[in-house]
């Protein structure tokens, strides 16, 4: 049946699939949720990356390549507004630690010298905010656009 193969069917299936997931995961108490939309479509200014497999040698040599200059470009706009790293992550979760901080940082640039100029500037943001310490005695942080979005909604 090649009405299985519209595009409009897959949006559909990544859609229930991703409110199947964040039910899981509401269910579950994890303060986290997924996104099946696009980093476009959720307000993330960076160019989606390649997905990189094992398998297609040659293939993934022209990816990686892709793949990385797509990493340094990336990277130099998390270095010229580090906020948006604290964006990406509230889209997924109110409150994260500096290893998610440092996680998404280091999926989306070139290398160690490039992580190693970013995470400062992100640590150094107004816009992030400490919470504290949590149950596994790691820092916790949230932003504070999401701390004026939660006071707003309790009125």
């Amino acid at each position: 049946n090649r009405d299985w193969n519209r595009k409009e069917l897959l949006i559909e299936w990544r859609e229930a699939w991703a409110n199947s997931v964040n039910q899981a995961l509401f269910q579950y108490g994890f303060d986290l949720s997924v996104d099946h939309r696009t980093l476009e479509a959720q307000n993330i200014p960076l160019e989606p990356q390649h997905k990189i497999g094992p398998n297609q040698a040659r293939d993934q040599m022209t990816r990686l390549a892709d793949h990385q200059r797509i990493a340094r470009e990336n990277g130099l706009k998390l270095l010229n507004e580090p906020e948006i790293v604290l964006h990406a992550l509230t889209q997924q979760q109110s409150t994260f630690t500096k290893y998610d901080i440092a996680r998404f940082i280091n999926r989306h640039s070139v290398d160690s010298e490039q992580f190693s100029q970013i995470l400062p500037k992100v640590m150094a943001s107004s816009e992030l905010i400490s919470l504290g310490m949590d149950a596994k005695n790691q820092k916790r942080f949230t932003t504070q656009t999401m701390l004026d979005l939660e006071r707003t909604m309790l009125g």
